[in-house]
């Protein structure tokens, strides 16, 4: 390894060469005798001058050029002593980067485990609160069926409604009508009751307020809705009908809290299961007119988001009803036409115990309560279930029309 001179040695020599010069520059003038008493040569003098101009100009020269290359070479030492600790600094701030990495990651780790406790313990909150109310919801009950003859208060109630039920040709007036019917039974029962709405209410808000998804809210509502009976949800239906449960609708909606509340257990039509014997064929022919409507409207939605197309149309023949063909169809999501063709009546209408007339009105009034009734008509919607003519012979044919989209209550997705 080559030692460089150190700068200070340089300028060491090139002073003793200076020292050295000028004796020797003295001695040239006096002509190398030392004499002081000879008088100096002048002209000597511009040659000493161009000597040391010569000589030592050139030394100097070699001097600064030997300088400038050492401070280079010291320049270009501290370049690599900088290059080292800028290498050291970068590998400690890859050492800090991947420290920060691995504290960033524990940290994520640790907010997740700290989101997951804390919707532990909501969760844990939510489930205490419900199952609370759910028991005071159950001695509610309890305490209402102690009232009864035999125990069970909402039978009692359904067989009142019934009883004190006058029916009606239109679909309309027949439904209003039943709605009258229990605001008169519920001003006498409210004392009774309205601890019982109350709390089924409340069960429903802390559901709905919950920081929990849409599907885990649906499981929980489903706990309440196989603990009712047909009869509690036919008391629900119409007291969220009435102007003291007007704004329960929107969860009952939400949640299709009365899914399992069957049209034909609604005091409206009480009228057309007089006969006992038709009542098995009756509620197979509203199952499937119920599965394919549902599948209508569903397709009908789909076609509308896939293509912007609305026309749709399905046909099919009634599996038991070998003499009933039905077809639903639309072309605006607001306007639907059923058709129920009657091949014979002997195998259609017949299984049914029904005449003509009086499937007429029965398919019109179950419509209505598919479509309006059971979805919650608006104030300002404007609806109606029209019988129109049919091209076909032995044709039924009904016009549905509303100021709003055709809906049918079904559970969210």
């Amino acid at each position: 390894m080559v030692k460089w001179v150190k700068p200070e040695i340089v300028i060491a020599v090139s002073v003793c060469l200076l020292l050295m010069i000028i004796p020797i520059g003295i001695m040239f003038l006096w002509n190398a005798n030392i004499d002081v008493s000879q008088q100096i040569i002048h002209e000597k003098f511009g040659t000493f001058g161009d000597f040391v101009g010569g000589i030592l100009g050139s030394i100097w020269a070699l001097c600064g050029v030997i300088l400038f290359y050492l401070a280079l070479v010291e320049q270009r030492e501290d370049f690599k002593t900088n290059k080292g600790a800028f290498e050291k600094q970068i590998t400690a701030l890859e050492v800090q980067t991947q420290e920060f990495k691995l504290q960033r990651n524990e940290l994520a780790e640790t907010r997740k485990i700290s989101i997951e406790q804390s919707k532990t313990l909501k969760q844990q909150r939510l489930e205490s609160t419900y199952f609370a109310l759910l028991g005071i919801y159950d001695k509610i009950r309890s305490s209402l069926d102690e009232q009864g003859d035999d125990g069970n208060y909402f039978k009692k109630f359904r067989e009142d409604l019934v009883s004190t039920f006058a029916a009606d040709d239109d679909p309309v007036l027949c439904h209003d009508n039943a709605q009258d019917n229990y605001l008169l039974w519920f001003y006498k029962k409210k004392e009774d009751l309205s601890h019982y709405y109350k709390t089924v209410y409340r069960i429903i808000r802390i559901i709905d307020d919950s920081e929990i998804g849409q599907p885990e809210k649906m499981q929980y509502i489903k706990i309440l809705r196989s603990q009712m009976s047909e009869n509690e949800m036919l008391a629900l239906y119409y007291n969220s009908h009435s102007v003291y449960g007007e704004n329960f609708y929107v969860d009952i909606l939400k949640y299709n809290l009365l899914k399992h509340l069957p049209s034909l257990s609604k005091t409206e039509f009480q009228a057309f299961v007089t006969d006992e014997k038709c009542l098995p064929a009756l509620l197979r022919f509203n199952n499937l007119v119920d599965r394919i409507i549902e599948a209508f409207i569903r397709q009908l939605g789909e076609n509308l988001i896939k293509d912007g197309i609305e026309n749709t149309a399905i046909e099919y023949d009634l599996a038991g009803f070998e003499g009933i063909l039905f077809r639903i169809e639309a072309a605006e999501s607001n306007l639907i036409s059923v058709s129920v063709a009657l091949v014979s009546n002997e195998c259609g209408i017949g299984v049914l115990g029904f005449s003509e007339d009086t499937f007429v009105n029965y398919l019109s009034l179950y419509l209505y309560d598919m479509f309006f009734f059971s979805t919650y008509k608006k104030i300002d919607e404007k609806y109606e279930v029209s019988r129109v003519n049919c091209e076909e012979k032995d044709c039924i044919k009904f016009r549905i029309y509303s100021t709003r989209k055709l809906l049918v209550n079904r559970d969210g997705e």
